[in-house]
């Protein structure tokens, strides 16, 4: 079990002599860098092996109608099934949590979208602590293929994303398959310093982004989806905002938190830190971490643009801190391997990971990083959060 070790929180609080500290201090940043090691060996070997990936675009359909542009991203709603009782199946039927394996097969594009957006963001991770340019060259090659190539381009809505067969053709709620996007554009920053960066490229991203968010801002589907109470509501939030910042409309972002944002947060956490709105659903701890994940990420942007999200409160509400104590709560009277269903392909996990580094940032509570140590060791892909957050690992200047 590799384990770093944050027993200086407590001996800072017990040793008087700097000299104890300071020998306590350095042997735990011995044990971090063996982490370290180990880490970037696994990070950057699957990198390697990234290389050779062919581009992923949503034109890779394996058919799709003739009056259809192929560029059109369409998924399908994954909690709806074929109706049993129905001669023909249709219309679907509802089973909330529990994932329709059709809509993960490649009659929808949401797969293509997420390992699109899991190999920008892992090879730019990697980019970005090896400096070896082949692997931001294939970031930008999967970037260009998803996002600008005249061919293969994603056109910037989501018209037909999460349609129900024998019921519509699309629907607000798919508008949170774009959450994976937001992956996409932190990952930007990291491939900026890359001598395969132009400013052409910049630009043209911006773009596409600048025409999603007003796709997503003005459109019907973005009129309903924001005035979505859980988790979608949340996530629509995150995406006009991360979106809007990128893409240089940083009045449109700050006024989104400041008009809508803000009043999520006495909505849907209650007075000791309880998601009701996702704890109520077939998954509880999956749900209340990618719920709690986009808050935070909307208190990070409050942060850049002079916003307090992080806390905000009602007299008869919790806020963002005190969700991260009860979810923490949560966590440890579960098993991590088994909060989601099993074909679900959101990283739920290294999610908490990241969620957990965010809420340090923004609180400086040791019991955030107290957790980040206890289960960090246990989750599959740890160390794209590791590197991602690694100012928290390298030092604990801030304990």
């Amino acid at each position: 079990m590799r384990k770093i070790s944050f027993t200086i929180i407590t001996l800072i609080l017990i040793y008087g002599c700097q000299t104890d500290i300071q020998e306590y201090y350095t042997e735990s940043l011995s044990i971090e860098k063996k982490v370290f090691d180990d880490f970037q060996e696994e990070l950057l070997n699957e990198s390697r092996r990234m290389l050779t990936l062919e581009p992923i675009s949503v034109v890779h359909k394996p058919e799709v109608s003739t009056d259809m542009d192929s560029r059109n991203y369409i998924s399908m709603a994954c909690y709806w099934w074929p109706d049993p009782d129905s001669d023909d199946q249709l219309p679907y039927i509802r089973k909330d949590g529990h994932v329709n394996p059709e809509t993960r097969s490649n009659k929808s594009d949401l797969p293509k979208m997420i390992e699109m957006a899991k190999s920008v963001e892992r090879l730019a991770i990697s980019y970005d602590l090896s400096l070896d340019e082949a692997f931001a060259e294939k970031a930008i090659e999967l970037l260009d293929y998803w996002f600008l190539n005249e061919q293969t381009a994603m056109l910037p809505h989501l018209e037909y994303a999460q349609m129900v067969k024998g019921l519509n053709s699309g629907r607000s709620y798919g508008i949170i398959d774009t959450w994976w996007l937001v992956r996409v554009i932190e990952s930007i920053d990291l491939l900026k310093n890359s001598n395969h960066w132009t400013t052409d490229l910049e630009r043209d991203l911006k773009k596409w982004f600048a025409d999603y968010t007003d796709w997503l801002y003005h459109g019907d589907f973005g009129r309903e989806e924001v005035r979505s109470k859980n988790n979608h509501g949340t996530w629509y939030d995150v995406q006009i905002v991360s979106f809007g910042y990128f893409s240089g409309n940083e009045h449109l972002a700050k006024r989104h938190l400041e008009e809508v944002s803000l009043h999520r947060i006495p909505r849907q956490i209650g007075y000791f830190g309880k998601q009701s709105l996702e704890t109520r659903r077939p998954w509880p701890v999956h749900y209340s971490i990618y719920n709690l994940s986009g808050l935070i990420k909307l208190a990070e942007y409050g942060e850049l643009l002079n916003v307090d999200i992080k806390n905000e409160k009602a007299f008869y509400s919790g806020n963002i801190e005190n969700a991260t104590h009860y979810l923490i709560d949560m966590v440890r009277q579960s098993d991590l391997s088994g909060i989601r269903d099993s074909i679900d392909l959101t990283d739920t996990e290294v999610m908490y990971l990241d969620l957990l580094a965010g809420a340090w940032r923004l609180y400086g509570n040791t019991g955030f990083l107290t957790e980040l140590s206890r289960v960090y060791d246990d989750i599959d892909n740890a160390e794209l959060s590791v590197f991602k957050n690694r100012e928290i690992w390298e030092n604990n200047e801030r304990l």
